[in-house]
């Protein structure tokens, strides 16, 4: 909960402050593309040793790096030397510590729920995480308003100083279980066959196939709405964040309903489901581009939204030998990599064309390769 709300925060409130500097859309969404390049350059070499390393150790030098960068972040902006390029840095630096979030932190929680309740709990997961997409964009809109830049990193810092104290009460992997996983992998599989013995999986393609499409014409969508809130509807930093805590709304009432009502046997395509509705609302604001209709649309695709993620974790926990879920998370992260050619080509539609009409090609342009792959999907089951 803690290191969602910081890390939607920092999506919202550094989408507001590269936009005033540079009052340009490409220049925004390279923000989110960088966020996103360590999952497509580091990914799977990440995935590959989570098996073979003190995830816990990691994950408390991962959020000391964080707290260190918030805090060096906040002095540059109160001294006045905070710029654009700083900006890049840090967030360069946020996309490496969240690409660890689903082979350490989620890794941890599933393997102590087990199998059985890994849907549940990635529900679970999935409503402190569409919380926060609520409140983050919301505390983010306000603090930069009211205290800039100083006070994003300022609170920033405080949170992950948080995560780390809570963090220290995460069990460790002994080094003799470690072993033990090791041997269990060297023992199954051929080391040349591993990965790929996943790739030859029908099943285990569809689902990075549906993440690619989610991550190229979703995601991008959500790091628009600093621009499109400002340019078409003139609104100020504070209202920017009121409007895009409504999408944690959706996404809410999505992961309670994945986490109390659907079962495993419907995971699959309850995971279809989720980016097509996303793509539909888009689409439909395409027509209508008011800011009501906006806050409902918000509300429609993070329901969508959260279909999609709180089953998609689970079907490839599940999906993957447990000597292989390290590379299986891997594959993951570069599939969600691909974002940064999504995240580039909503900058430039955005700049190219008025908001309503990149909307509508960005839809189309998920909704046919979806359709196409739900198809090809119905003929292998």
């Amino acid at each position: 909960m803690l290191t969602g709300i910081a890390r939607w925060l920092e999506f919202l409130a550094l989408g507001i402050f590269a936009y005033q500097l540079t009052e340009s859309p490409p220049l925004v969404a390279l923000l989110a593309i960088l966020r996103l390049v360590p999952y497509f350059t580091l990914g799977y070499f990440v995935g590959s040793v989570t098996d073979k390393i003190d995830r816990k150790l990691w994950l408390l030098i991962g959020l000391v790096a964080m707290s260190v960068i918030s805090g060096a972040m906040a002095y540059l902006a109160a001294t006045g030397n905070a710029t654009y390029s700083m900006i890049v840095f840090a967030t360069l630096a946020t996309g490496i510590f969240w690409l660890t979030d689903m082979p350490f932190r989620r890794r941890f929680m599933l393997d102590a729920v087990g199998s059985e309740r890994a849907g549940r709990a990635m529900g679970f997961d999935n409503i402190t995480n569409y919380a926060t997409r609520g409140l983050g964009p919301l505390i983010g809109g306000i603090v930069f308003q009211f205290f800039g830049p100083v006070g994003v990193f300022g609170f920033n810092l405080c949170v992950y100083v948080l995560c780390f104290l809570v963090a220290l009460g995460f069990t460790r992997t002994k080094p003799s279980e470690l072993q033990q996983l090791n041997d269990t992998a060297a023992t199954k599989l051929p080391e040349n066959s591993k990965s790929g013995s996943l790739l030859a999986d029908t099943r285990f393609c569809i689902i990075l196939a549906v993440t690619v499409l989610y991550n190229l014409f979703c995601i991008p969508f959500v790091a628009m709405l600093p621009v499109f809130a400002q340019k078409d509807f003139g609104m100020q930093p504070a209202a920017v964040g009121t409007l895009a805590a409504f999408e944690g709304v959706g996404g809410l009432i999505g992961s309670l309903v994945v986490g109390f009502l659907i079962r495993p046997p419907a995971f699959f395509i309850v995971y279809f489901c989720g980016p097509l509705i996303y793509l539909i609302a888009v689409f439909g604001l395409s027509f209508t581009l008011t800011p009501g209709f906006t806050l409902a649309t918000l509300i429609a695709l993070s329901f969508g939204g959260a279909c999609f993620s709180a089953t998609q974790y689970t079907l490839l926990y599940t999906t993957a030998p447990p000597e292989l879920r390290g590379r299986a998370f891997g594959f993951l992260s570069i599939a969600i990599g691909c974002g940064t050619l999504g995240l580039w080509n909503a900058g430039y539609l955005f700049n190219t064309f008025p908001s309503a009409t990149a909307m509508m090609i960005m839809a189309i342009e998920g909704l046919v390769p979806l359709t196409l792959l739900a198809l090809f999907a119905a003929t292998r089951r």
